[in-house]
């Protein structure tokens, strides 16, 4: 077969690596994924076939979140929102939590922020897919790195009347960024290095980055890491 030789340039143009050269030695293998995406994405199968599928997962905003009518215009205005959709999970997906069986009282799981809820569920479904039992994980060597692009659950918390005098106590540690990188590690017994990243839409990124880096440096042989993000109310569009 005669390959013309501009085809071939433009083949061999392609294999050119433009960056940083591969790192060599030993790698870090991701052992198991879990995922909690909208467009009912609760699993990796599940969220592969929502992407084939070509859904942009956007759906008008159920009012069970916000009554979009408040903050939607659809002509520019000073102050409202011009969109009324978003990508949002089903709504048990968000509400429905096991505390239980992670042995948190009602009262405090009714003040933690929902996506730290769900970061605990997913945290332990994916160390579950990777062959790890709840009875195995105490005094386990394991880092948590969380990215943590931030939460409007104050806003929800402050204007629903949930909180009440004896319930304070919970308040800051269901929403304060700092405690989401500590509730898996705590909960499991797990030992090993926590922290949360706070960069924005990086963060994500970020926190799948220092876990990379902590195994390649050997200071931990095995991490997690878990991103997760919610939109609760309509300020913050």
């Amino acid at each position: 077969l005669d390959v013309p030789s501009y085809v071939k340039e433009r083949e061999e143009s392609l294999r050119v690596i433009d960056g940083p050269q591969e790192p060599q030695g030993q790698r870090n293998n991701v052992m198991a994924i879990h995922t909690r995406y909208p467009g009912c994405g609760f699993e990796p199968l599940a969220y592969w076939t929502m992407l084939t599928a070509g859904s942009d997962t956007q759906v008008c905003v159920p009012s069970v979140r916000w009554d979009v009518d408040v903050y939607y215009r659809s002509e520019h205005t000073i102050g409202f929102s011009m969109t009324c959709h978003g990508a949002m999970m089903q709504n048990a997906e968000v509400q429905q939590f096991d505390n239980k069986f992670f042995g948190i009282e009602a009262e405090e799981a009714e003040l933690i922020a929902p996506y730290m809820r769900i970061m605990l569920e997913v945290g332990y479904e994916t160390l579950y897919r990777a062959g790890h039992r709840r009875e195995e994980l105490r005094n386990w060597n394991c880092g948590v790195f969380v990215g943590d692009s931030g939460s409007d659950w104050d806003n929800c918390v402050d204007g629903c009347g949930i909180l009440k005098s004896d319930n304070l106590k919970w308040r800051y540690g269901g929403r304060e960024r700092s405690t989401a990188c500590c509730r898996l590690s705590h909960i499991m017994g797990m030992k090993g290095p926590v922290s949360t990243a706070e960069t924005a839409c990086s963060s994500s990124l970020v926190a799948c980055s220092v876990a990379q880096m902590t195994m390649r440096q050997k200071t931990e042989e095995q991490a997690t890491a878990n991103m997760s993000t919610d939109l609760m109310h309509g300020l913050v569009i």
